[in-house]
């Protein structure tokens, strides 16, 4: 049968070569937006889909109330939030507080920013189930001045990404401050609204009212 349709088309388009040409590219534009808009579609739903347990991940944000920008939403968890609300909701298993830090290091004695850099605390490994490529998720975070660096960060920095155990400076209001690189996370994928390139663990009780 396919090959009466061929035939039929071809005769069509020898018969009536413009208006042949014409219906064939609008319909395949018509193809071609369908496509893009099925993928655009699919790529906007698997958002965060990719992390182990997604569906059972919440997030606390926080919102401007005043200011220049209120109503502004933060993808930005207190620690005094993550602390505070699994004895008011018994449901909750696990919490970990994630805020936005500076991202100011020294390279090579020079000040280097990196963007999308974190506060968090000991369980933010346990919690957010991020893909390591080096350290240890159980301790990678256990003591202040503690660093988690994605591959690119690493590159960033050291120029390469095996740098666990490697010594990096935070510089910060209180002056230059050392920390351990403890883990490598795999570099996150694009459908994650949450990008990260660095994961800092700071003194708790100077920052739990953030």
């Amino acid at each position: 049968m396919w090959r009466n349709y061929l035939a039929m088309g071809w005769r069509a388009l020898r018969r009536e070569p413009l208006f042949t040409a014409i219906n064939l590219l609008g319909l395949a534009v018509g193809l071609a937006g369908c496509l893009l808009i099925v993928l655009f579609i699919r790529y906007e739903l698997s958002f965060d889909a990719w992390l182990p347990n997604a569906d059972r991940l919440y997030q606390i944000q926080r919102i401007e109330t005043a200011g220049s920008n209120p109503g502004t939403r933060y993808a930005q968890t207190s620690f005094l939030a993550a602390q505070a609300m699994p004895a008011q909701f018994p449901e909750i298993e696990a919490t970990t507080g994630l805020v936005y830090g500076a991202g100011l290091f020294r390279k090579n004695g020079e000040p280097f920013q990196i963007e999308d850099v974190y506060l968090t605390d000991a369980n933010a490994l346990d919690v957010l189930r991020l893909p390591l490529v080096a350290g240890d998720r159980a301790t990678a975070l256990a003591a202040v001045g503690n660093i988690v660096l994605t591959e690119a960060a690493a590159r960033q920095l050291f120029g390469r990404t095996d740098v666990v155990g490697r010594t990096v400076t935070r510089v910060t209001v209180d002056g230059d401050v050392p920390g351990r690189v403890t883990a490598v996370l795999r570099d996150l994928p694009s459908n994650s609204h949450l990008q990260i390139a660095a994961l800092i663990r700071p003194n708790i009780a100077s920052t739990s009212g953030k």
